[in-house]
């Protein structure tokens, strides 16, 4: 120590030329080289980040001219810019000659269709258009959208916004050059978030399993990149310091390539272990990281959903009061459409069926006013006075949007969306009886091209099924399946319909007064019909009461009787399509339940079909059911009304060959508890033991689990800082450099000051230690001082003595502070701050960088 200050000083070097000797804007010759390689690394980085984006981006364009947009769109932002910064351009001047680029390259990068002399002047109106209206398209268009119309204009405009506001920061030599990183992430997540619904399939790696593999790889690959660039950047600074601050010695001592190679390689090595995690832990917590997209939330799903069942209001349409009312009316002109449909519903929840929400059908895309090309019909609607809502009656094989007529013809063409899956339409402009949708007057032209009918040979076998839940839940569904002695398969499924069918006997109402005269008054004028009781609702337990009724009189008279005298369950189509569509479940089939009118007539339908003016006695209700090859078959199930029921108690009438018929022992339970999703799950603790194990340890060992997981969430990031500043406080301390370990010390010191509220500040570290009033500082200065001005370089002791004395400081430091402060210092960002603009809170005799060595 005293050999150190008694060392003579070392000259100060020369003090540089005054400013107006140096070239304006010109750093000195010795940082120059280091200028151009942060500038290289930068654009390097920027580029591929870009190219990432581009990969991203792909599930939802799907055309190779993407990445010409890519490439035209950061020339246009980052390269304007740049060259604008190069020649000291006002940020105005930018900003314009950015939004000139823009116009430039539009047509023929992003609407190369329009790229004439004649169709050059609407490319720029639609390019413009598509910069705040070509966001809506990708979300409802179908994908991949390709260059349909200007869809690729979006994806330019994030390119030359994200990249003229990274590129400035990127080729900075400072720490903010950082802030690139989210900028250049928010054009790499735009393709997962317009994306489609649907995660990309997994991929194996090994013993990890990596979902949506797309995403995640592509994301990962950006921050290993944006990690890559970082840690390159803080390679070239701390050259360059060094090379400055510490003369020829230090020039000797410095990192050498492969410490530069082993900090990439741990980097790395931890973006690959977090990666690695993420992936590990993502399937095991599909409660804490659902997938959500943009698309998820677009207008007509929300409508939809928004909406009560259309099932459920069923039997209103055959109340006197609408029975006759007009709906639409239709007219046809062509062949092949034999049905309009009017809404279609696959998911059952237990009370209703509805539009699901995760499956195709729960998607509602726009359809572009394309050629009519290949249409084999046109359908004229006319909406009537009993029509009103969302639901827009269209045939199957629609190629084209509606043509709409009217007053509100551009509002509902606008807000027209269809189901590519299950040929449902549905137009949510405002207006109308219900608010939004079809009103009374509206009318729209549609061209169709429906394939022909599929015969429900093609079904195949079905695939398989969980029969024991379904069984659970549907227990005298599963029970009347059995009981009928069927082959689980294509004509087991037409069987079982025909007998649904056959057994059950039609009826709209509770009761026979005037709101019921209107049906029952059309029956009766085409056969002897009596009237019977039925209950509204398709609710598990009213499905259930049909099969009960089935069940009960089968086993009265044995399964030899006849359809006629097994007739027993009362409903109408409501009831039995979704009795129909669940039958088709329990055997391995998909199914979904579909309004609307035919148009043709169907041999034993109930309801007639309707020839030009459709009202509610034509409103009907049938069953699709899915084959393997993707086709879906059609299964009219209208109840019969020849033979009324007659129901037999058990032994009033004996079978032909005399049995004793046993009554089923049927234990007692208790009611099913409706789960969140709504299908019946008993929750049982038998339930809770058989899902957690056999010992109830395993399940408090995972609820414990959980907790402690979710309480490490909530305190990581209070950890960040704290250990962030150990690892700097570590590399300061051991620094390979004498000379820089003796200067980190006192950097030490700046830092742990500022964060407890006491920064040091002064032109020098002698005057700033000497205005904090504290005898430790001020030795500790001139400990520092001598080091990096003495004649003889300072060796591994006093850099040991000045981190001594940094220790003994900053101990009587926080001793000045009570502990809750103490605790606010760790946890505090400041001295953090101060690294990420040094310029600001450096003082005057610190060289810049090198206390970060």
């Amino acid at each position: 120590m005293s050999a150190l200050l008694d060392a003579p000083v070392r000259e100060r070097p020369a003090a540089p030329a005054p400013a107006a000797a140096r070239r304006p804007g010109r750093p000195p010759a010795a940082g120059r080289g280091s200028g151009r390689a942060d500038r290289l690394l930068g654009v390097l980085w920027l580029v591929g980040a870009v190219a990432i984006a581009v990969v991203l981006a792909w599930p939802v364009w799907g055309t190779w001219r993407l990445a010409v947009v890519a490439a035209a769109g950061t020339l246009v932002g980052a390269g304007v810019v740049l060259l604008g910064r190069a020649r000291r351009w006002s940020v105005l001047r930018r900003v314009l000659v950015v939004a000139a680029g823009f116009v430039v390259v539009s047509v023929p990068v992003a609407v190369p269709w329009r790229a004439d002399v004649r169709g050059l002047p609407v490319g720029v109106v639609e390019a413009l258009a598509g910069v705040v209206v070509g966001w809506k398209q990708l979300l409802t268009l179908e994908l991949p959208v390709e260059e349909y119309q200007a869809v690729l204009v979006p994806f330019l405009v994030a390119v030359v916004v994200t990249t003229a506001v990274a590129a400035p920061l990127a080729v900075r030599r400072d720490a903010r050059a950082v802030l690139a990183v989210p900028v250049l992430a928010v054009l790499a997540l735009l393709g997962p978030a317009f994306g489609p619904v649907a995660p990309e399939p997994a991929l194996d790696l090994g013993p990890v399993r990596v979902p949506d593999a797309r995403t995640t790889l592509g994301l990962v690959g950006l921050v290993v990149w944006s990690v890559l660039w970082a840690v390159l950047r803080a390679a070239l600074a701390r050259r360059q310091a060094v090379r400055v601050g510490s003369g020829a010695q230090a020039r000797r001592r410095r990192r050498g390539v492969a410490t530069t190679a082993g900090r990439v390689v741990a980097g790395l090595v931890l973006v690959g272990l977090a990666a690695g995690a993420a992936a590990w832990a993502a399937p095991g917590t599909p409660g804490w990281a659902q997938r959500h997209v943009l698309r998820e939330d677009v207008e007509p799903v929300l409508a939809v959903q928004r909406q009560p069942s259309p099932l459920t209001s069923y039997r209103a349409s055959f109340r006197t009061d609408a029975y006759d009312t007009e709906l639409f009316r239709v007219d046809v002109d062509g062949t092949g459409v034999d049905r309009l449909r009017t809404a279609v519903l696959d998911a059952y929840d237990g009370a209703s069926f509805r539009v699901g929400t995760d499956g195709a059908s729960g998607r509602f895309l726009r359809l572009p006013r394309s050629s009519t090309a290949g249409a084999t019909a046109q359908v004229e609607v006319v909406v009537g006075d009993a029509w009103s809502g969302i639901w827009v009656p269209v045939p199957s094989g629609v190629v084209a949007a509606p043509r709409f007529a009217g007053l509100r013809a551009d509002a509902l063409a606008a807000a027209f969306y269809l189901g590519p899956d299950d040929g449902s339409a549905v137009t949510v402009a405002d207006g109308g009886p219900a608010g939004r949708g079809l009103a009374p007057g509206d009318s729209y032209r549609v061209a169709a091209a429906p394939t022909a009918r599929a015969d429900a040979d093609v079904l195949a076998a079905p695939g398989q099924v969980d029969t024991e839940a379904l069984a659970e839940q549907h227990p005298q569904l599963a029970a009347w399946v059995d009981a009928q002695q069927v082959a689980r398969d294509a004509d087991g499924l037409v069987t079982l319909v025909d007998r649904l069918r056959a057994r059950s006997y039609l009826s709209h109402a509770v009761a026979d007064d005037a709101a019921a005269d209107a049906w029952i008054s059309a029956l009766q004028a085409q056969a002897p019909y009596v009237f019977q009781t039925s209950y509204a609702g398709h609710s598990r337990a009213r499905v259930e009461e049909v099969f009960t009724e089935l069940i009960e009189q089968e086993e009265a008279l044995g399964a030899g009787a006849d359809d006629a005298a097994l007739v027993a369950a009362v409903a109408d189509a409501e009831q039995l399509a979704a009795a129909a569509a669940l039958v088709a479940r329990y055997l391995g089939y998909e199914s979904r339940v579909v309004m609307g009118v035919r148009l043709d007539d169907v041999p034993g339908a109930t309801v007639p079909a309707c020839t030009e003016v459709c009202t509610g006695a034509h409103l009907a209700a049938w069953v699709e059911v899915r084959s393997a090859g993707g086709d879906w078959v059609t299964f009219d199930v209208d109840p019969q009304v020849a033979h009324s029921p007659v129901r037999v108690e058990q032994g009033t009438q004996a079978p032909q060959n005399p049995t004793t018929v046993e009554p089923p022992e049927l234990p007692v339970v208790d009611p099913p508890v409706l789960s969140r999703d709504g299908s019946g799950t008993d929750e049982s603790d038998g339930d809770d033991e058989a899902r957690f194990g056999d010992s109830p340890w395993l399940a408090v060992l995972r609820t414990v689990g959980l907790v402690a997981g979710g309480l490490a969430l909530l305190v990581a990031p209070l950890l960040v800082l704290p250990v962030a500043k150990a690892v700097r406080r570590r590399r300061r301390r051991r620094a390979a450099v004498p000379e820089v370990a003796v200067v980190g010390a006192w950097a030490e010191l700046v830092d742990r000051s500022t964060d407890l509220g006491r920064p040091l500040a002064g032109p020098t570290r002698a005057a700033a230690a000497a205005a904090s009033g504290r005898p430790g500082a001020v030795e500790l200065a001139r400990i520092v001082d001598r080091a990096v001005f003495a004649a003889v370089p300072p060796g591994p002791d006093d850099a040991a003595a000045a981190w001594a004395a940094t220790d003994a400081e900053v101990a009587a430091l926080a001793q000045e502070h009570p502990p809750w402060r103490r605790v606010g210092a760790a946890l505090s960002g400041a001295s953090l701050g101060r690294a990420l603009a040094p310029g600001r809170h450096r003082t005057g005799a610190q060289a810049p960088d090198a206390e970060e060595e």
